[in-house]
């Protein structure tokens, strides 16, 4: 039975949500600063004679953290099955903050050669698969902690919370740009927000280890091992390739309107630093206001009709989209594309992060939901700025990261048909 919120029941509930997100924001604030300041990073850790090549070599090792994300979401998201999603939390936050610190203190490549490369990429590494199960075990700890009927709107806060790391991100970046010289900032100056990040760590520990248990989790007889979790995630290996594909779409356009941007404006549309930040700025508030309208429209009227009607639009208006942009650039004409991607991804994620935690086997949720989705941020979102980088650079088509786009809407689009044609067969199937 649930009897009705009283009043201090909800607040305690907004307080659970700020302090389980809280770590959220600090994972994602180093990630878009890599992004940020990725010509900055190139020229300290990777310096070569072509940009390009400099460029590429900063988003391989970007990239190269997303690739232990499955490894993290499998190992980490069993123990967190195992032991609790307040432990859990705790540990992944340690291992995050331990990454974040070695990025900050690295000297470049001048004072210490091919360790300082090194060391980053451990650094990039070490937040890779801690974020592998940070992601899952907060959007499973919200979808236990929320009320009735409201999964989906509790959910997009996961993702919310991220968004305020980019405004936090770029509005750094924007005062850096408008205080320091050019030179400053690529010498010291884009260290400055990784020091910030560093600071928050202490802050971020307080909080989590002062979340409860959820109930749900307390009230499970059996606790599977991490044998056990495995052998479940390989009996369901479908529905975790299907939950790849659903993350596909969220991962890829999140990295490109967020990461990627910055980039975008300022090497491929010779747009000015601050103009680009200051757009990026704008998608960060655009997407925390659309994220909890997907998800809460997802809870009215169903997680499909958003997932599927998203994708479709996706599809059929990313590269016309990137394509006006790439002929007409300006700072106004980015700011209302990148907006529009912006409105596809967050009523399209809002209500995705929901669907996924309803679709993953309940006693391995936290793993299934970190495995697929680790899988696809590997896949998809983590090379994206590479990818994109990589298009444009053999195409000569400055539009050409809209097909990349198109392409993972495509894919999320079959995988939802795929796991709510099977939700359907097993609801008509009578249990043995």
């Amino acid at each position: 039975m649930h009897t009705s919120s009283s009043p201090s029941k909800g607040h305690s509930k907004i307080s659970q949500v700020f302090r389980v997100t809280a770590g959220n924001f600090l994972e994602q604030f180093d990630f878009f600063l890599f992004g940020f300041y990725a010509t900055q990073i190139a020229n300290v850790f990777f310096p070569t004679a072509s940009e390009f090549a400099s460029l590429m070599m900063t988003f391989a090792v970007f990239g190269a953290g997303f690739l232990m994300r499955p490894l993290g979401g499998i190992v980490l998201g069993a123990y967190i099955d195992d032991v609790g999603r307040r432990k859990g939390l705790i540990v992944t936050l340690s291992i995050m903050a331990s990454g974040t610190i070695l990025i900050a203190f690295v000297p470049g490549y001048a004072t210490i050669g091919l360790l300082a490369p090194a060391l980053v990429l451990l650094g990039r590494l070490l937040q890779g698969f801690s974020a592998g199960a940070e992601l899952g075990g907060v959007s499973v700890y919200l979808a236990e902690i929320a009320t009735p009927g409201r999964k989906g709107f509790f959910t997009s806060w996961q993702s919310a919370s991220q968004q305020v790391a980019i405004v936090v991100a770029a509005g750094l970046g924007f005062a850096l740009n408008q205080w320091l010289s050019a030179a400053a900032i690529a010498s010291w100056g884009w260290r400055v927000p990784f020091f910030v990040g560093c600071m928050i760590v202490p802050f971020i520990f307080v909080l989590r280890r002062s979340l409860e248990e959820t109930q749900e989790f307390k009230a499970r007889k059996h606790r599977p091992s991490m044998k056990e979790v495995f052998g479940t995630l390989a009996q369901n290996w479908a529905v975790v390739i299907a939950g790849m594909m659903l993350v596909a779409m969220t991962t890829t356009s999140f990295y490109l309107i967020t990461v990627y941007a910055p980039t975008f404006g300022k090497t491929v549309l010779h747009l000015s630093t601050a103009d680009s930040l200051l757009v990026t700025l704008c998608v960060g508030v655009s997407n925390f206001l659309w994220l909890p309208i997907g998800g809460a429209l997802s809870d009215k009227i169903g997680r499909r009709p958003i997932l599927v009607g998203m994708t479709v639009l996706t599809i059929t208006t990313a590269y016309p989209a990137l394509s006006l942009l790439a002929h007409a650039p300006s700072f106004l004409n980015m700011l209302c594309v990148l907006l529009w991607l912006s409105f596809m991804y967050g009523i399209y994620n809002g209500a995705m992060i929901a669907a996924l935690t309803e679709v993953m086997p309940a006693q391995v949720r936290v793993a299934g939901f970190s495995l697929a989705y680790g899988l696809a941020t590997a896949v998809f979102g983590g090379f994206t700025p590479a990818i994109s980088t990589a298009a444009i650079h053999m195409t000569g088509d400055k539009a050409a990261p809209g097909y990349w786009m198109s392409f993972a809407a495509l894919c999320a689009l079959l995988a939802t048909f795929a796991l709510y044609r099977r939700r359907e067969a097993m609801t008509l199937t009578p249990a043995h």
